[in-house]
């Protein structure tokens, strides 16, 4: 027994000499033995008290970035994936179909890869957050070139081609694009993989092709060790706001994750809408429940403060006639709990106060309206008596938004029918 304890009093001093520590005494080594016997006898004596502590474990820091591909005669985004890394090594790589139909902040209701053309890679990131109930650190853009000269620069990557790809002319006549079975496809050869659309395909038929790229992509960065001489500074192929050190490291712990088979890929889950249109292919809307269950599962950490039952749905109304309007709304907005549903125009473009209008005096409401007011710095409080079953809250933008930030005007009564 004494040299089971001399062991462990020896464990400890290790312990705490590696932290920076120096134990002068053998009695304060028996000291943290006992204390070490007592805390496991309680917590074998009270499971329920270790169950809760556990339950009680602060929520994994999340770092999420959209990755947005472009392509030479595509209008707006070619592909949209979101890329989450969590301070404890997790990753996930979420595709979003760019033909899925949500509310662009400033346009209205349109496909998810057109708002990249209106408005840029913010306007793409505003528009997943508002769709999803997320936040985004920052966007990455891309086009196929680009791609191809960084994925060259990293030396390639060895892949499994599960079936033969044939390109075909407009005649109909086919050229083999890519043989079956694994290979090494060098950088160019890759992007050229990842983009791959055979004739008939939907946008959904694609995401096999792209999960395999960028699994291979990643895992190739991580086994070569080539993050940090690729993103040591941000990549010259890349256009990205993004702090260089933020970047490598959800880059890194994507490549970790996806050299050890656990990077977690999925679809956002979405479903035909519509019929299908000739430029754009099919559309599809989001599968809100599904969509619900994946946010808590892989994106926990962004979900904005304060967020309860769900974000407060919101419409933005222009009323003063300046394009882009939404946008700019949406970017003073950025951090609150809200989800813009609707962009229209106002009734007319001849308002000079900005307001915004709740249908309910909940006090959680209440105070997300002042919320609102603070983050746009203009505005007054109306209640309207008219009940609204499809959003919470109306912002109508007014003139006062454009030039200096006026003081926030009392509580009003507002509209009465």
């Amino acid at each position: 027994m004494r040299d089971v304890g001399a062991r462990l009093a020896a464990a400890v001093r290790r312990l705490l000499r590696s932290l920076g520590y120096t134990l002068i005494a053998v009695g304060l080594a028996s000291l943290v033995i006992v204390g070490l016997v007592a805390l496991l006898t309680d917590v074998e004596a009270d499971p329920e008290a270790a169950e809760s502590e556990a339950a009680a474990a602060p929520v994994i820091e999340q770092t999420v970035i959209a990755l947005i591909r472009t392509e030479d005669g595509t209008p707006g985004a070619a592909g949209l994936t979101l890329l989450a890394s969590g301070a404890d090594g997790s990753a996930s790589a979420t595709f979003i179909p760019t033909t899925t139909l949500a509310e662009v902040p400033g346009v209205g209701l349109d496909r998810i890869g057109l708002a990249q053309q209106y408005g840029g890679a913010d306007l793409a990131a505003a528009t997943i957050e508002n769709a999803i109930g997320i936040q985004i650190d920052g966007t990455v853009t891309v086009d196929r070139n680009d791609l191809g000269s960084l994925l060259q620069r990293a030396g390639g990557a060895e892949i499994e081609i599960p079936s033969r790809l044939v390109a075909r002319a407009a005649d109909g006549t086919g050229t083999v694009a890519f043989e079956s079975g694994t290979q090494f496809l060098n950088g160019l050869r890759l992007a050229e993989y990842w983009a791959f659309e055979q004739r008939g395909e939907s946008e959904l038929d694609t995401f096999p092709r792209q999960q395999r790229a960028l699994e291979a992509s990643l895992a190739a960065l991580a086994e070569d060790d080539l993050v940090e001489e690729l993103f040591s500074t941000t990549p010259r192929e890349l256009s990205t706001r993004l702090d260089s050190a933020v970047l490598r490291t959800v880059i890194e712990t994507a490549a970790v994750a996806a050299r050890e088979n656990r990077l977690a890929v999925q679809l956002l889950p979405v479903e035909p809408f519509g019929s299908t249109d000739e430029t754009f292919g099919a559309s599809y809307q989001i599968r809100e429940d599904e969509v619900a269950d994946l946010v808590a599962t892989h994106f926990a950490g962004a979900v904005p403060d304060g967020a309860g039952d769900g974000p407060v749905a919101i419409q933005v109304l222009n009323g003063v006639g300046v394009p882009g309007i939404g946008q700019q709304v949406d970017g003073r907005l950025r951090g609150l709990d809200l989800r813009i549903v609707r962009t229209e125009n106002a009734r007319t473009f001849d308002f000079t106060e900005t307001q915004i209008v709740v249908y309910d005096e909940d006090p959680e409401l209440m105070a997300t309206a002042r919320q609102v007011r603070e983050s746009l710095g203009v505005g007054t409080i109306l209640i309207s008596r008219q009940p609204q079953s499809v959003v919470d809250l109306t912002v109508v933008v007014g003139d006062d938004f454009l030039g200096s930030p006026a003081a926030p005007t009392d509580l009003q009564p507002g509209p009465q029918s």
